[in-house]
């Protein structure tokens, strides 16, 4: 998120909080586990659409952490047409597989390497290359990728972690985050994230207060 800052050109958190409230709306209130065996009620805010924002830096975070640590491994390399109608008229095209080094994508039209920002662009939310000129031919991509299951693992751990983080708020002030981090989410244990994910897609009428 792009960091504001006031006229004495100090961080100002009042401004980010502010932000932050605008991207949630209000769902119930939850019990949820907030870790070593303690539940407290909480303030349940639906998730916002620029939430993205919070989840995209995070699961690349994680992901290098994974790379580096060696739970995801490079295993691949992919060379060939992407997924579309390769016939001069689409401007969009799909990656398979879809779970790739990022810094290691080279895109070509024939025999010549197009440059990234100004004669394609990348979306790593939906994976995608987008074209402005319709007209090109012969795209093909280059690139290395992961272990698809444990990429999609990832993935989903981290949305949830986003979830949880977004969403649970103090009963007393709707603005103020029960968890103080993505990483203190993280501290939760597996069954504790999974019962919280649970609890939200499947509230009952005494854990949701409409």
């Amino acid at each position: 998120m792009t960091e504001l800052f006031n006229e004495n050109n100090e961080k100002d958190v009042s401004i980010e909080e502010g932000k932050l409230a605008k991207i949630v709306s209000p769902e119930g209130e939850f019990e949820i586990p907030i870790g070593n065996g303690n539940k407290k009620k909480v303030f349940w805010s639906r998730i916002g659409f620029d939430s993205r924002v919070y989840f995209k830096a995070y699961f690349k975070k994680q992901l290098k952490e994974a790379i580096k640590n060696g739970f995801i491994d490079i295993d691949g390399h992919y060379h060939g047409a992407p997924v579309g109608d390769v016939d001069g008229k689409n401007t969009i095209y799909t990656f398979s597989p879809s779970s790739l080094e990022e810094s290691t994508l080279k895109v070509f039209t024939g025999n010549k390497q197009l440059k990234s920002g100004t004669e394609y662009n990348y979306s790593s939310d939906m994976r995608v290359l987008f074209f402005n000129d319709a007209t090109l031919k012969d795209i093909t991509v280059d690139y290395d990728y992961y272990d698809l299951e444990i990429y999609e693992q990832l993935f989903n751990n981290c949305f949830i972690k986003c979830m949880i983080y977004l969403c649970a708020k103090e009963l007393e002030d709707h603005n103020k985050a029960v968890f103080s981090s993505l990483g203190a989410v993280g501290q939760l244990s597996l069954q504790d994230v999974n019962d919280i994910f649970a609890l939200h897609l499947t509230p009952g009428e005494k854990d949701l207060k409409n």
